[in-house]
């Protein structure tokens, strides 16, 4: 019985032992059959349908101020080119090489068409600039690039912030990196409550070293410098202001010079001939 069992056993085992190489096989010409298939079906798209894709429209979505022929001519595409012929990447680095665009995409969508949408950078303060032919208003945004100049920043009712040095008064600059992070506060104090900016003329930065900076304040209605430090915050600006009304209020505001807020508490300093 032993001996029957495994002669039979034997027998199924050579069955199986032919039937996979030819199992094998077959699996491996099919997946050559597909391959094969797919490659022709690439061949034939790229060589012959592909440059029949053109660009037929081209939406443009933008806040800068330029007409969509404009932007278009920036970015360097038009319509008519071969679909797979268009570089957006070189498109949208040519269009943020513009000093007044924050961000740019440039989206090229099947069948046929290019989407482009520029975002403006938006002013958050301005700075004057000595200048071949005089003084020169320079606007920039927060993060200190000056995008605007000269006739561009009439009309424009933003806080000004002096004592800064321009080597190239144009365009495309980036204020030293010093003052970036006054730039970042004076940016959010304007998201929390834009009308604390407007209680100051000016602002005017006073570097100690090529590291340390102060600020120094000056209220539109109040004949005081106001001297901080490098912390320049929205319950700040109320305090400062809340002091100026109690010694306006007492009498006492004409015989100060300077609040120094350096310490965290307002030091008052007189002018000459005033013992306070």
């Amino acid at each position: 019985m032993a001996d029957i069992l495994a002669d039979e056993g034997y027998v199924r085992d050579q069955s199986t032992a032919e039937t996979s190489p030819r199992r094998t096989q077959r699996v491996l010409v099919g997946i050559i059959v597909v391959l094969s298939l797919v490659l022709i079906g690439e061949l034939v798209y790229h060589l012959v349908l592909a440059p029949r894709i053109s660009i037929e429209s081209i939406q443009v979505e933008s806040n800068l101020g330029l007409t969509e022929d404009e932007i278009i001519q920036i970015a360097g595409v038009s319509v008519g080119t071969p679909y797979f012929a268009v570089d957006s990447e070189g498109a949208r680095e040519r269009l943020e090489a513009l000093p007044a665009v924050h961000s740019a995409s440039v989206d090229v969508l099947f069948p046929n068409r290019i989407a482009i949408s520029v975002s403006r950078r938006q002013p958050l303060a301005l700075s004057i600039a000595d200048s071949a032919d005089g003084p020169l208003p320079l606007v920039f945004d927060a993060e200190g690039i000056v995008f605007a100049a000269g006739d561009d920043v009439r009309g424009l009712e933003l806080p000004v912030i002096s004592g800064l040095r321009f080597l190239d008064a144009e365009p495309g600059i980036r204020l030293p990196e010093l003052v970036q992070e006054f730039l970042a506060q004076v940016h959010s104090v304007r998201m929390t409550d834009p009308s604390l900016l407007s209680l100051f003329s000016e602002f005017r930065i006073v570097p100690r070293n090529d590291y340390v900076y102060e600020v120094v304040l000056y209220p539109m209605h109040y004949p005081v410098e106001v001297r901080i430090g490098t912390s320049f915050e929205a319950e700040m600006i109320e305090y400062i202001m809340m002091m100026l009304d109690v010694l306006r209020s007492e009498g006492r505001l004409e015989s100060v010079s300077e609040i120094d807020f350096r310490g965290g508490e307002g030091v008052l300093r007189y002018r000459e001939g005033f013992d306070g």
